[in-house]
């Protein structure tokens, strides 16, 4: 039945009146002003759900169509994460396969957040800014002088985030002798990019 819309002002087939609202809505208005959104799973988008989960986690309509579309399983898209979002970095997901990331409920802060993982210490759902505001401690940087928060440590010295993106904190590696940020120091005191540290820990630990 076709009637006139109280939110777009168009006359359009499926106009209904909104319970909460009182007003006669049309299906798109309701979805753009009224249907509930929650982070999807899959892309990280803030989008009305297709379905929830068992563990209350919303999958958007868009991923729903896609899942089927290939015969995939929730646990299966979850494999899958740029299939859904060409744009998601999925670097913290390769590293902790048991930690996935997850749009939701921050418990610490209290809202609806893309970055919200389970705190392995508290056991509760926190944001990433919610989880270093607790547990990255504030310390003088070792280059700048300014108390601000450990973003990485060379030799056990602390530095923030902005020295370690600045140009003068970046040398030739002793190992791959690329210019990188430093990450730590030889016996001779020369310096060591992130990766050449990594690898060389790998190698202490096999």
């Amino acid at each position: 039945m076709e009637a006139t819309c109280e939110v777009c002002g168009q006359h359009k087939e499926g106009v209904a009146k909104n319970k909460k609202t009182g007003l006669e809505t049309c299906r798109s208005c309701y979805r753009e002003h009224n249907q509930p959104k929650h982070y999807c799973i899959l892309c990280f988008q803030l989008a009305p759900a297709g379905f929830i989960t068992e563990d209350k986690k919303a999958v958007c309509a868009g991923c729903v169509a896609k899942m089927r579309n290939r015969g995939w399983t929730i646990e299966e898209a979850l494999k899958f994460p740029k299939v859904f979002n060409p744009k998601v970095r999925v670097r913290h997901r390769q590293k902790t396969k048991n930690y996935p990331v997850h749009g939701g409920l921050c418990e610490v802060c209290g809202h609806e957040k893309k970055d919200v993982n389970k705190n392995r210490k508290t056991g509760k759902m926190t944001c990433y800014g919610c989880y270093v505001r607790t547990h990255c401690p504030k310390e003088p940087c070792v280059l700048c002088g300014k108390l601000k928060r450990v973003a990485a440590r060379s030799n056990g010295r602390p530095a923030c985030k902005g020295c370690l993106e600045h140009k003068i904190c970046r040398e030739i590696c002793a190992v791959c002798c690329k210019k990188k940020r430093v990450q730590t120091r030889n016996s001779e005191g020369r310096a060591i990019c992130p990766r050449c540290a990594e690898k060389a820990n790998k190698k202490k630990a096999s």
